[in-house]
């Protein structure tokens, strides 16, 4: 099922970069036009990448099969990126943040918008308003839930659809008394449509597949330990926006783990009787009685299954972590000690197993701790330590850099240069921008050096 993406990319994310990225996935580019794009892939699907040299904005919209930017280089920025330029002082990222806001239509972002409505740049106060306008409107619609729900009912019959279901007569809706049993009315239909799949058009493909899906999820939500919510494909990709989300929307709990139940259901039209929405759903009933992962660090298990391999990732641990507890946490997927350190706070360390060694580095003055893990398998070590062993770590230095005391500013200036080093100031733009001009010397000074190494 072709659906609509649209990711907000970083300014330094060029064309040249953009086209590398996406010819590894099979696209290829029909048309360039300065610092813009056109890219095709299979039937129907299409990409455009555009710029605009005022602000710097970056926009790559497409329609596509599958979500493919989690496989890629390519680091959209989320919803509190966003948030970051409409805070800026600086007048060219605000506008840059009011026009993200515009692509991408986010309802959360409508307070930060609003706020601009009355600044003193013409550009932006005009821009803000008519924003703010479509995304007060935007708030007006209804909920991810309420939207969910009433596909349901479509499908269930309770509620008219307008167009029906394709064979709509062999779905046996007597039994879509949402309890989990009557997941095998759906599985019967679905498999109904599968023997018949290549003939279904576009449209009644996406309405068996999405209405169906609502009704899983919500037979799930129903019967759920924890509280689900739904979220839409737009809101989820800004949210997680390396997540993988194809289809229509997410079932999330309040730590973002959740279910795809519309995937769920494409899957049982497009490949049959091995894939069985009774069967998906039970699975995420008990799922849901498991412990929650607590917040993860941004794309960690996603990136563990990443095609490319790495042989190196770093972490930033939790300053009020000690080193006690620190090995203990380590020492629970089998990372031991090389050599035991002769004082309970030792600058530097080296753990390891049969594949990995992870390097561990302790700065006293700044409270800085960090990882470095090499291997052949690194992503899925680091996916083991933050959501296996629940190591605390800092995902996004962002708070760091935002904060009025000097010693957590010098803390995130440091975690950034270890983590991103000349990437710094591409993922930090805004907050960096602000820096440059702080009162304090030394993080002024720390700031520019971050910002000269990208240039």
């Amino acid at each position: 099922m072709i659906t609509a993406h649209v990711w907000i990319l970083a300014p330094q994310d060029v064309p040249s970069v953009v086209e590398a990225c996406l010819t590894e996935e099979g696209w290829r580019v029909v048309e360039r036009g300065g610092e813009a794009l056109r890219l095709e892939r299979g039937p129907g699907e299409r990409a455009s990448l555009s710029f605009d040299p005022e602000t710097q904005l970056r926009v790559l919209s497409c329609d596509a099969l599958d979500d493919f930017i989690e496989r890629t280089e390519l680091q959209p920025l989320d919803r509190a990126r966003l948030r970051a330029w409409l805070s800026a002082e600086t007048e060219r990222i605000v506008l840059r943040g009011v026009r993200a806001a515009e692509r991408t239509m986010d309802p959360a972002l409508t307070p930060w918008v609003e706020s601009k409505r009355a600044h003193p740049s013409a550009a932006i106060a005009e821009a803000a308003t008519r924003v703010a306008a479509a995304l007060r409107a935007r708030l007006e619609a209804p909920t991810a839930d309420a939207y969910f729900a009433t596909r349901a009912a479509r499908f269930g019959g309770t509620e008219k659809a307008n167009p029906e279901l394709p064979d709509a007569s062999r779905l046996d809706r007597g039994a879509l008394d949402f309890s989990v049993q009557s997941l095998d009315a759906v599985d019967a239909y679905l498999l109904a449509l599968h023997s018949r799949a290549t003939e279904l058009d576009e449209d009644a493909f996406s309405n068996a597949v999405v209405r169906s899906g609502a009704y899983v999820g919500e037979v799930i939500r129903r019967h759920a330990e924890r509280e689900l919510h739904w979220m839409r494909q737009a809101e989820l990709r800004l949210e997680y926006p390396r997540r993988p989300c194809a289809s229509a929307g997410a079932l999330l709990d309040a730590g973002g783990d959740g279910s795809l139940p519309v995937e769920a259901t494409a899957s049982r039209v497009e490949l049959g009787a091995e894939k069985s929405v009774r069967a998906f759903a039970e699975a995420q009933l008990l799922h849901a009685r498991r412990r929650p992962r607590p917040a993860m660090l941004e794309a960690s298990i996603l990136d563990a299954r990443r095609r490319r391999p790495r042989s190196e990732e770093r972490l930033v641990v939790n300053p009020k972590t000690g080193f006690a507890d620190l090995r203990r946490t380590l020492e629970l997927i089998d990372l031991r000690l090389a050599v035991a350190p002769t004082e309970p706070e030792p600058r530097a360390a080296t753990f390891s197993d049969a594949d990995h060694v992870v390097q561990y580095a302790f700065d006293p003055a700044l409270g800085l701790r960090t990882l470095i893990l090499r291997g052949p398998e690194v992503r899925a070590l680091l996916n083991d330590i933050v959501n296996q062993a629940y190591l605390s770590t800092i995902d996004d230095c962002a708070a760091l850099l935002e904060s009025s005391e000097r010693e957590e500013l010098l803390l995130g200036l440091a975690a950034i240069q270890f983590k991103h080093g000349a990437r710094a100031a591409r993922a930090y733009e805004a907050e960096l921008a602000a820096l440059q001009e702080h009162g304090d010397p030394e993080i002024r000074r720390l700031a520019q050096a971050l910002v000269g190494q990208a240039k």
